[in-house]
């Protein structure tokens, strides 16, 4: 019997042991195969990470990253909110035209109340004293000086613009950057004074020229740039401070910036002003943040300050003095002052305006 015992007892440990080593051979020996393989491609991955210079990144890595991400994406949209913003006065129309942003009028439609703003302007202006164009001084006594340059409104009535020829496409264009140039013109008017205990207050004398670099339209013949209309200008020259490849008749037409992402381009243009110099830095100052309507972003590329002309240079006076007393040289000196005054600053200004293009901001900033 105890025998028996004993060799059931093997006969168990021995069948045990048979499905232990199948169960090695069946289930075990292939994951520690299968390990090994993985160990094997890890171990080739590291070697290809190190050839390439790649770090292995952590969870809190990745999870400063996203943080960053975060900031970046809000960065981004305030960023874009105030371009919008600033954009917002670019693209609407005269109150006259009463339409909305996304609507065009038609050429007719357009053409008096844009002559009309533009008169309206240059009268708010000369009623508080501010000049515009460049005077040419009479070539005979009596004659009046005569005006050139200023604003330099486009020609786009139906006397200088066969619009018939124009494509609709090219009639919403040209009709839509006239009506941007506009507000612009607007907005260094208003940068031409500033209100000071309710009354305004002018910080510039003239407005010589304000130039737009590029056509209005490659229809030079139709949509004429300033130089070449009939204004009697043939005897002055094209302001100094517009580029060559700018002029018409050149063999390179200006060609405006493409903002990143299609998000619009720029205005360019050039702008020549006189003012005191003492009000210079106020009027830099007004037309890179304006306090009023149109609220446009100004870019400033270029800026040349110079005294066009000078004073006399000896002031005859005669003065006679006793021998006693002496004669009161503070006295003489305020005297001199008040004849002998300061010649105004000319401001020769290149520009750009940021023209944003709000439907092509990425989903993820509207």
């Amino acid at each position: 019997m105890n025998k028996l015992k004993q060799n059931m007892f093997w006969a168990v440990c021995g069948a045990l042991g048979a499905v232990l080593v199948i169960f090695f051979a069946v289930v075990v020996f292939p994951l520690w195969s299968d390990r090994d393989a993985k160990r094997g491609q890890v171990s080739q991955q590291k070697k290809v990470l190190k050839t390439t210079s790649i770090d292995l990144s952590s969870k809190g890595d990745i999870e400063a990253w996203g943080a960053r991400k975060k900031e970046y994406i809000e960065d981004y949209k305030a960023i874009a909110e105030a371009y919008v913003e600033r954009d917002a006065d670019l693209e609407k129309w005269l109150d006259k035209l009463g339409m909305a942003v996304s609507q065009f009028p038609r050429p007719d439609q357009f053409i008096n109340p844009y002559q009309d703003a533009g008169k309206e302007l240059e009268a708010r202006l000369a009623k508080i004293g501010v000049g515009v164009g460049m005077l040419e001084p009479p070539r005979e006594e009596g004659q009046e000086p005569k005006v050139h340059f200023g604003f330099n409104w486009e020609q786009i009535s139906t006397s200088d613009v066969d619009w018939q020829k124009v494509s609709p496409a090219d009639q919403n264009a040209v009709v839509r950057l006239v009506q941007k140039r506009y507000w612009i013109a607007e907005h260094i008017a208003n940068a031409c004074s500033h209100v000071e205990e309710g009354r305004t207050v002018p910080d510039v004398k003239r407005i010589l020229d304000l130039r737009f670099f590029r056509h209005l339209h490659d229809d030079t013949q139709n949509f004429k740039p300033p130089e070449m209309r009939g204004t009697g200008t043939a005897n002055l020259r094209v302001p100094e401070y517009i580029p060559t490849w700018v002029k018409s008749g050149g063999a390179i037409k200006y060609i405006e910036c493409d903002l990143p992402d299609a998000l619009g381009q720029t205005i360019s243009f050039g702008l020549a002003v006189e003012t005191p110099f003492d009000k210079v830095p106020k009027f830099i100052q007004n037309l890179l943040h304006p306090t009023q309507s149109p609220k446009i972003i100004v870019n400033i590329c270029a800026m040349r300050v110079f005294a066009a002309t000078q004073n006399a240079l000896a002031i005859e006076h005669e003065e006679k003095y006793e021998a006693d007393p002496a004669p009161n040289t503070m006295e003489i000196k305020a005297r001199l002052e008040k004849i002998v005054k300061p010649v105004n600053a000319t401001i020769w200004l290149t520009c750009q305006v940021i023209d944003f293009d709000p439907g092509k901001l990425p989903g993820f900033a509207k």
